[in-house]
């Protein structure tokens, strides 16, 4: 199957490759509808909303011009996601101090943090169809 000289021509099958498997039943699909339920974090100029799946956490904030979001030693890391062009982000952790634009990802480190958002983050459109905020 592979030339004489690939390193994978001198390892051995692997037995359980040649086994058929058989198909494995999947959990149905879990989701948050935010919309229809009250914010489970509410301080500093911003309302958090959260949902979760088998093995992460997903949480959605509204944040007022100038408002943010601490966070006190969190024990992993996580990840803060920026859709809209004009939203900027100060961010604050390990005493760095870093300023991002909007469209951004940022990685955030264990421990205590705080994210600050200058213009806010307004919920624009609609939530579901038929449905404005």
């Amino acid at each position: 199957m592979y030339d004489p000289s690939d390193p994978r021509s001198r390892m051995a099958a692997s037995a359980a490759a040649s086994k058929a498997v058989a198909p494995q039943a999947f959990a149905g699909a879990d989701y948050g509808l935010f919309y229809e339920m009250a914010p489970q974090v509410v301080g500093d100029g911003a309302r958090t909303w959260l949902t979760r799946g088998q093995n992460f956490l997903v949480a959605q904030s509204e944040v007022d011009a100038g408002g943010s979001l601490p966070r006190a030693g969190q024990a992993d890391e996580y990840v803060l996601l920026l859709p809209d062009r004009d939203t900027p982000a100060v961010i604050e952790a390990n005493g760095e101090r870093v300023e991002v634009d909007g469209f951004s990802l940022v990685i955030l480190p264990p421990g205590d943090s705080r994210i600050t958002l200058p213009k806010g983050v307004v919920r624009r459109g609609s939530s579901r169809p038929g449905r404005t905020t």
